[in-house]
């Protein structure tokens, strides 16, 4: 498969605000090239040759076309889309219309708009949790895999209109995962460690933490080595794995306070030379991608 690197530096070059030249980038990009349809103007900040295309693409049947135009242009939430025009009236009536067109995305966006979860500025509208879980499970049906966290989330804990069901919540999360979805495989992961809907398995839980590669999932993994869940007791590693999942997280405070008691009963189990030895570790883990990192942590028990 011939992979377009042209049309990725162009893009790339325009996200950034033409901060870095095609030139820079080493290779020569034609525009004309391209061809003229509603994400070329929107990438390139022609705001109303944007909408004028995604409206003659939606009328020609296009589901993604309307989908832009509702939940990109029309609806009226907080953010920095460059194309905001907001109407929740016409943002509804083409999100409506994507979602008879096909889309997977539509239907999510519907479902958290009654929901109330889709941070609307100026628009009034009454929770109403039985047509989102409609418009949910719509989307999880066509493969969305933010509405099968949702609708697993919900079953989890019993809340937005359906009874608690880790079942049902698991098979939601399995969904998820399936479709590589890093957070659905954290969530599969938790539950076979805490055996939440599913037998207690230390061994596959292990393996979707590794797969998903998310903080969270470090974090747990960093519970594994320390306890010895399914794997040797190994605290030093423990150490960097909680380490890691702070700084991925972004030294959030609900991850700090999660990962402080955890470091600071590590630090009273653990020699001084160990400690340095794993925060040098840290450190040399940290300066590489995450997919290096579980290939590491692959090589323990």
């Amino acid at each position: 498969m011939k992979i377009n690197t042209g049309y990725i530096a162009f893009a790339l070059a325009l996200s950034l605000n033409a901060t870095i030249s095609s030139a820079e980038l080493g290779i020569n990009i034609n525009p004309n090239d391209y061809v003229k349809n509603g994400n070329f103007y929107y990438l390139t900040g022609d705001c109303d040759r944007a909408i004028t295309e995604y409206e003659k693409e939606s009328a020609q049947g296009s589901a993604n076309a309307s989908n832009t135009l509702g939940s990109s242009v029309y609806l009226p939430i907080s953010g920095t889309q460059a194309c905001l025009r907001p109407n929740f009236s016409l943002a509804m009536e083409y999100l409506e219309l994507a979602t008879k067109q096909g889309s997977p995305s539509a239907p999510h966006t519907i479902g958290q708009v009654f929901s109330g979860t889709a941070n609307l500025i100026g628009a009034d509208v009454a929770i109403n949790f039985e047509l989102a879980n409609k418009y949910y499970s719509l989307a999880a049906s066509r493969g969305n895999s933010e509405a099968m966290i949702t609708l697993g989330n919900n079953y989890l804990l019993g809340k937005n209109g359906v009874s608690k069901s880790p079942k049902v919540a698991y098979k939601y999360f399995l969904e998820a995962a399936m479709s590589d979805d890093r957070v659905g495989k954290e969530m599969v992961g938790i539950s076979h460690l805490e055996g939440v809907g599913v037998p207690k398995n230390h061994k596959i839980a292990r393996q979707y933490f590794l797969d998903a590669k998310t903080e969270g999932s470090f974090y747990h993994l960093g519970r594994m080595y320390q306890e010895g869940l399914g794997v040797k007791i190994n605290k030093p590693l423990s150490y960097v794995l909680y380490s890691l999942a702070e700084s991925y997280a972004l030294y959030s405070a609900e991850m700090s306070a999660r990962v402080g008691k955890k470091k600071d009963d590590l630090e009273k189990a653990l020699a001084k030379n160990d400690i340095d030895a794993a925060q040098s570790l840290y450190q040399q883990l940290f300066t590489t991608s995450v997919i290096k990192v579980a290939e590491y942590i692959r090589t323990f028990d």
